[in-house]
């Protein structure tokens, strides 16, 4: 079976993303594991299937996520359409009401809350459209159905964050690009690694 890794942000679920931040958080020590871990969340394979990749396919892996290195770019979205819903992205922090904006406050208040938030915070800026017979209406914030959009926000993907970014994500989201290319080198001393001792059993076979 084919494994599937996102080739850039617009592959890569604002869930996936916290996920991949809590992993990093736990500093587990074995490196080796945690690049696992990685993988496994971005491809959806269980830990077990990933460790029994060939070094080949873990080689190739590598190459295609080394845009965890690079900022979360992409064109400002003014609107999209997530699991059949139509969604229109508030560009300007000036236009939420003040409920909304009262909520920013709480879900931005140091970093740890951003990440853990951060379905919540788009959850603020992505106001679904009503569904009529003639089509879609541009609807308005409804702090009842917040916790719901939040939730579906989770299966976004990370290049709808970039619109907000302007705002308040921009230094936090570098920082979590650095951590994140951390993992990536991680990564490749982990394949360099195998590499040498693959090398080096075939010369005690050759032997």
């Amino acid at each position: 079976m084919k494994i599937n890794i996102p080739k850039d942000w617009g592959g890569v679920t604002i869930q996936q993303f916290q996920e991949i931040q809590d992993l990093i958080k736990e500093g587990c020590e074995d490196k080796n594991l945690l690049n696992v871990a990685i993988i496994s969340v971005l491809s959806g394979w269980p830990i077990e299937q990933v460790e029994a990749l060939s070094v080949k396919s873990y080689k190739k892996i590598l190459s295609v996520l080394t845009f965890i290195s690079e900022p979360i770019t992409g064109k400002v979205k003014k609107h999209f359409k997530l699991n059949g819903v139509k969604y229109r992205v508030v560009s300007d922090i000036y236009d939420l009401t003040s409920g909304q904006y009262i909520s920013l406050m709480h879900f931005v208040k140091d970093e740890e809350t951003i990440l853990k938030n951060l379905h919540n915070i788009v959850a603020l800026f992505c106001i679904p459209y009503e569904k009529k017979w003639y089509g879609w209406r541009k609807g308005k914030y409804n702090a009842q159905q917040h916790e719901a959009i939040a939730q579906e926000m989770k299966r976004a993907t990370m290049d709808i964050v970039n619109p907000l970014s302007a705002f308040f994500l921009a230094k936090y989201l570098k920082s979590v690009e650095t951590t994140l290319a951390y993992s990536v080198n991680q990564l490749q001393k982990a394949k360099t690694q195998a590499e040498k001792e693959l090398a080096r059993l075939n010369q005690d076979t050759d032997g």
